[in-house]
C-alpha cells in the first residue's frame, strides 16, 4: 500500500515497534512518565488491540489531565470506516482545543 506504516519508519524504529525480542515499546511504562494532557482513544470493535489494552494505558497515566474515549464500532486502524476516521479526527481536535493545545 502506498500509505503503509513501513513507508514512515526506519528499520530500527520498525524493529522496536514490531519485534517481540527487540522492542523498546512499553506503553504503560512510558505513559506513566508523561506530564502533559493525554488522550487515549480506542475502537470498540478492534480485533487486534482490545479495549483492555486502552484501559491499561489509560490507568498507567499518573496525572489527572487524561481522557479515555471509545470509538464505537471502530475496528483496527478504522480500516474502511471513513465516517469513524472523521469522527475520531474531529474529536481529537476538539479535545486539544478545549485544552488550548492547538490554535
Amino acid at each position: 500500500m502506498p500509505a503503509s506504516l513501513g513507508h514512515y519508519t526506519s528499520l530500527r524504529s520498525w524493529l522496536s515497534q514490531w519485534s517481540v525480542d527487540e522492542s523498546n515499546c512499553d506503553g504503560p511504562l512510558h505513559l506513566a512518565r508523561t506530564h502533559v494532557p493525554t488522550l487515549v482513544m480506542y475502537g470498540t470493535a478492534d480485533q487486534v488491540c482490545f479495549p483492555s489494552y486502552a484501559m491499561t494505558m489509560y490507568d498507567a497515566i499518573t496525572h489527572d489531565e487524561k481522557s479515555l474515549i471509545p470509538v464505537g464500532g471502530g475496528t483496527h486502524y478504522l480500516q474502511g470506516q471513513p465516517e469513524l476516521q472523521a469522527w475520531l479526527a474531529d474529536t481529537a481536535v476538539d479535545w486539544m482545543k478545549e485544552r488550548d493545545l492547538v490554535v
